[in-house]
């Protein structure tokens, strides 16, 4: 008992687009039929099943399989005895296959939500200073509560950049970053951006861990937005200040003329705040500014 002939049909059908890769489903439906020729009248379907002439072979239940630029995860096979010929079977192969995509990139979506953060603020709505009664201002200044708005872009991708996601992360865009998918078109200005996580994993299923097939990666950026940049504001104060020249710092005395016991407020240039002005803010760059345009290409 022997198998003779293998034959893959051309005749192909797939079912209507339906897939939901962002949960790792496998949605769309493609059958191929195959034509298996036996050498003994005794040879039944458990062989058409698994046929293999050493030129074609019936793809195994849970198998994958090469199909075109994606994969097929093969889900049943089933043989049956023809009616022309007894040594005949037509075999029905059907499996799950992954959708082809324009983009390496694709199923995107994006949404956004507000996080909480204290800032100290030394002027009102208004725009005048917060002072205490005596018109000093108070020390550390006034917290206030702000809100950064989180944007969470998610999508999945036939690749995953490591590098790219781990010289990113925890840094803010050098340059504009525009997301434009779903309905959503907007700019983001150059360092208003964090990228405060970076999720990815494979949705392949263990069957086909090792059987060199295209994996498919959800991906997920987290992205902390801050309108007025990811610049870094602090009150100018301090012990001592600037007297004669640029390097030269000297104690800062009370009104006895001794020095000061806990941090002067300063006037932005090294010197002592004149009383009732408002304090003066020093602004840093702390993050390290990098390009983001390959997190968001594609897309």
């Amino acid at each position: 008992m022997a198998v003779t002939k293998v034959t893959k049909r051309v005749n192909e059908n797939d079912t209507a687009e339906s897939r939901k890769s962002q949960k790792g489903e496998y949605s769309r439906t493609r059958t191929y039929e195959y034509q298996v020729v036996c050498d003994s009248i005794t040879d039944d379907s458990a062989v058409a099943q698994v046929a293999n002439d050493g030129t074609t072979a019936i793809p195994l239940t849970g198998s994958a399989v090469a199909d075109g630029s994606s994969w097929l995860l093969v889900t049943s096979v089933k043989a049956t005895r023809t009616e022309e010929s007894p040594f005949v079977f037509k075999v029905i192969v059907t499996g799950s296959v992954q959708s082809e995509a324009a983009s390496n990139k694709y199923n995107v979506t994006i949404s956004c939500d507000g996080i909480e953060y204290q800032e100290s603020i030394t002027k009102d709505i208004n725009g005048l200073p917060i002072k205490n009664s005596a018109g000093d201002p108070f020390p550390g200044g006034v917290l206030q509560t702000r809100y950064d708005e989180e944007i969470t872009l998610s999508f999945n991708s036939t690749s995953v950049d490591l590098a790219n996601i781990s010289a990113t992360r925890g840094k803010v865009n050098s340059g504009a970053v525009t997301f434009n998918a779903n309905g959503i078109n907007r700019t983001c200005a150059a360092k208003t951006l964090k990228l405060a996580k970076a999720r990815y994993s494979s949705t392949v299923p263990a069957t086909l861990a090792t059987a060199g097939v295209t994996v498919e990666w959800e991906i997920q950026y987290v992205f902390q937005y801050r309108a007025d940049t990811w610049e870094r504001y602090v009150i100018d104060q301090g012990m001592r200040m600037l007297s004669g020249g640029p390097t030269n710092r000297v104690a800062i005395p009370d009104v006895n003329g001794h020095p000061v016991t806990s941090p002067a407020f300063l006037d932005g240039s090294g010197h002592p705040l004149t009383n009732g002005a408002s304090v003066t803010l020093l602004g840093f760059e702390v993050d390290t500014a990098v390009d983001f345009s390959g997190l968001c290409s594609g897309l």
